[in-house]
């Protein structure tokens, strides 16, 4: 069974920007913009639409962009934000680096990982030992089937913060998909260190554990991620339910 990298995704709603806004009541504007999106969207949207007509720029068409990606226009919402970010100053890398981050987040949840690998890579131009960025362009690696390339952004990741939680759990996926089963038990072991109840590295060493023939390890891994609730316990139910099924056989 295959985790999906994508489980761990995180939206792109309500991100960190931080334009200069020309007065205090573009400030709160914005800000007002923002609240929007979480309760009604669709008004958010006219509402930053209408702003940017009156001559709002960058943040009208960012809030614009945000209500996009909660009203799933994914591919929408990633044209905006990259031209956000390549229309914002040169000199202002952070900004950019965030944008372009952003934009590759709306094509990963559009499903062009190609573009969205694209972005992370400008964002990672920028900024060059962002963690949540290589961990994001593995996210677009693993869509498109390239796992030695997602492994390779991992470590990087890794590298820069041994504690990553999300990053030793997606390279053990990584690593167990590619056949590397040592590798793979021993990031989930590491990951479980840093975060004993997490059901995504719990789902995932119970299927190196069952892969290795280890039922009853892997029983108890997925129980626990059971319990533990989240969007990982329902792989983890799957997979129990597989294992079921095999021992049955």
């Amino acid at each position: 069974m295959r985790i999906a990298f994508a489980a761990l995704l995180a939206l792109v709603a309500a991100p960190a920007f931080a334009p200069a806004f020309a007065n205090e009541d573009d400030a709160a504007r914005y800000e007002t913009c923002l609240l929007l999106v979480e309760t009604d969207p669709q008004s958010a949207f006219d509402s930053a639409a209408l702003w940017e007509r009156e001559g709002g720029g960058a943040p009208a068409r960012h809030c614009a962009a945000v209500a996009m990606t909660a009203l799933g226009r994914y591919g929408d919402a990633g044209r905006m934000l990259e031209a956000i970010a390549n229309s914002t100053a040169a000199d202002d890398t952070a900004l950019r680096a965030d944008l372009f981050g952003q934009a590759g987040n709306a094509w990963l949840l559009a499903g062009d990982a190609g573009r969205a690998a694209s972005n992370f890579t400008a964002a990672l131009l920028l900024a060059p030992d962002d963690v949540a960025l290589y961990i994001d362009r593995a996210r677009a690696m693993a869509m498109m089937g390239d796992l030695a390339s997602a492994e390779t952004d991992l470590s990087a990741a890794i590298a820069r913060n041994p504690q990553s939680y999300t990053a030793l759990t997606l390279r053990a996926a990584a690593r167990r998909q590619t056949g590397n089963i040592q590798g793979a038990l021993e990031d989930c072991n590491a990951a479980l260190f840093i975060f004993p109840n997490g059901a995504e590295a719990l789902t995932e060493r119970g299927l190196v554990h069952a892969l290795e023939g280890r039922r009853d390890e892997a029983r108890a891994d997925f129980l626990a991620a059971i319990n533990a609730g989240g969007p990982a316990a329902d792989a983890a139910r799957d997979a129990l339910a597989l294992l079921d099924v095999d021992n049955a056989q």
